[in-house]
C-alpha cells in the first residue's frame, strides 16, 4: 500500500514537473517583460508539494472505501482523485503550448524576411516542446484494455 501510494504520488510529481515546465516556459516568452526574476520555491512546491493531496486524498479514502490488499486494481473510481488533476496540468500545458505558437506566429508575421526564417524554426521547436509538456497524452489518455 506505501509503495502504490508513493507510485500514485511520483507520477502525480512527475505531471506537476511537465506544469512547471509549461509554467517557465509560458512565462519566458509570453510574460517574460512583466517578470523581473523568476521565483523557483513556488515551483517547487507546485512539482513536489501539490501532488501530495490529490495522493493523500486518494490514501484516505481508499482505506475508508476500498481497504482491499492490493491497492492496484483500478476497479475503483477513486483513481480520478489522482487523474483528474493529472488531466487539468495537461490541459494548461495545451493553452500554454497554444499561446507559445501564437506568439511565435505574430512575431513571425510582424518581421521582415531575413528574421522569418529564424522564427519559423522557433516554431519548430515550439512544437517539439509537445512531449516535453505532455500534451501527445490528452490525446490517449487511458491505457487500451
Amino acid at each position: 500500500k506505501v509503495v502504490q501510494f508513493l507510485t500514485q504520488y511520483m507520477m502525480g510529481c512527475n505531471y506537476f514537473w511537465m506544469l512547471c515546465e509549461g509554467i517557465h516556459l509560458h512565462t519566458l516568452i509570453v510574460v517574460a517583460v512583466f517578470v523581473e526574476e523568476q521565483h523557483l520555491h513556488w515551483y517547487y512546491l507546485l512539482g513536489w508539494g501539490f501532488p501530495l493531496v490529490p495522493a493523500c486524498i486518494h490514501a484516505v479514502a481508499r482505506v475508508k472505501y476500498f481497504n482491499d490488499n492490493c491497492w492496484m486494481s483500478a476497479e475503483t473510481s477513486l483513481l480520478y482523485i489522482i487523474h483528474g488533476p493529472i488531466m487539468a496540468a495537461l490541459i494548461v500545458n495545451l493553452f500554454f503550448l497554444l499561446n507559445i505558437v501564437r506568439v511565435l506566429v505574430t512575431k513571425l508575421r510582424d518581421t521582415h524576411h531575413a528574421e522569418s526564417n529564424m522564427y519559423m524554426k522557433a516554431v519548430r521547436a515550439t512544437l517539439i516542446l509537445v512531449p516535453l509538456l505532455g500534451i501527445h497524452l490528452i490525446i490517449f489518455p487511458w491505457r487500451p484494455e
